[in-house]
């Protein structure tokens, strides 16, 4: 099962389309999935989002007793839809060339859900090692990192009853110890994207 995250306000590459004056990207699995449009019904570009994917499949969570109730998208599932897309289209290699990929803002579901069934600051962070980029072979991508977890609604009002004083920033009201690890899980996408940067580009 998954849903399409196709509100174009909450696409970072939708933004980016709104201010260069081009279209929204539209979703491979509104065409691209069942075969109904291929790479030229894509010229604009390709959506691959899906609401609450994961970068770890979902047996990683179902395995240590943790359930996505959103989706068992994966980003190797997203990977295989993009390979699939790139295989429809001629000379695939210049067309990622000249192309602008995001990948992101991914990783945030993989904590979002063990913490709303109970996991601890140690689990979850026992899982950020394991959240690699892959290596896609572009040439120009933008990876965002993880939001500061610790502003939003659902754990300001989950951690409430077990949360101290001291436990929030007094200038924000947010929970320092989730903004802590949405920092700690950035400096690790930062430490691979450099090793990523320095496997592609030695010279750089």
């Amino acid at each position: 099962m998954h849903r399409r995250l196709h509100i174009g306000t909450l696409l970072v590459s939708n933004f980016a389309a709104q201010t260069l004056g081009l279209p929204f990207v539209p979703p491979y699995t509104y065409g691209g999935e069942n075969g109904e449009l291929q790479g030229g019904g894509f010229s604009k570009g390709v959506n691959f989002a899906v609401v609450g994917a994961t970068a770890l499949g979902y047996e990683f969570y179902e395995k240590l007793g943790f359930h996505n109730p959103v989706t068992n998208v994966s980003l190797g599932t997203q990977l295989d839809w993009f390979k699939r897309f790139l295989s429809t289209i001629p000379d695939g290699k210049k067309y990622l060339e000249r192309s602008l990929v995001v990948v992101g803002e991914i990783g945030g579901t993989d904590y979002n859900h063990p913490l709303g069934q109970g996991a601890t600051y140690d689990v979850i962070q026992s899982f950020a090692p394991a959240v690699e980029l892959i290596k896609l072979g572009l040439q120009t991508i933008l990876v965002p990192g993880n939001l500061p977890i610790g502003c939003l609604p659902v754990y300001l009002t989950q951690f409430k009853k077990s949360s101290a004083v001291n436990d929030y920033d007094p200038k924000t009201g947010c929970l320092n110890w989730l903004n802590k690890f949405a920092r700690y899980h950035n400096k690790l996408l930062k430490k691979e994207l450099k090793r990523i940067q320095e496997l592609i580009h030695p010279d750089q």
